[in-house]
């Protein structure tokens, strides 16, 4: 796994040459402060890979859990 997370400070780094989408999936659910809005965070995360328009494997699958995330809070599945 290219994720590190930084116990002193907190923080969770990728290594952008060698991350996956698991990886920065959960970098992005380590570095959200306690009382953020999950599914207001994880819509704004599928917006912006959207209007990216990039049409790859990694964009595509990293959405793809951002989109079961907002689906399972919708439907009262998740945190």
């Amino acid at each position: 796994m290219s994720l590190s997370f930084d116990t002193v400070t907190g923080t969770a780094a990728i290594s952008p040459a060698t991350a996956q989408p698991e990886d920065v999936f959960l970098a992005w659910l380590l570095w959200l402060p306690r009382d953020a809005d999950l599914l207001e965070a994880a819509s704004r995360e599928i917006h912006r890979i959207d209007s990216r328009a990039v049409d790859a494997d990694g964009p595509r699958q990293l959405k793809a859990l951002f989109t079961v995330l907002v689906e399972n809070l919708r439907s009262g599945n998740g945190p």
